[in-house]
């Protein structure tokens, strides 16, 4: 099911996000499935998530910044 985009907005974030911020997701193809454009305005999926796409790129991100945090904390407390 379709849905506007301003409506999409109200319902996925608790602070709705400026118009202007929605242009740049949709741009930066942050929205998928991709929002069409009928007229003014777009229609999104219902179901439409935001992606992170650096998260998606390098999905070991975070878990490289935990393990560095650990290994430096090692390395601080055996520091003599």
């Amino acid at each position: 099911m379709r849905v506007t985009l301003k409506e999409w907005n109200k319902k996925y974030f608790a602070r709705p996000r400026s118009t202007r911020q929605l242009s740049r997701y949709i741009q930066d193809g942050k929205i998928y499935p991709a929002p069409v454009k009928i007229g003014r305005e777009y229609e999104v999926d219902s179901e439409a998530i935001l992606l992170n796409k650096e998260a998606i790129n390098n999905p070991n991100t975070l878990m490289r910044r935990i393990n560095e945090q650990k290994e430096r904390s090692k390395n601080k407390r055996f520091t003599a």
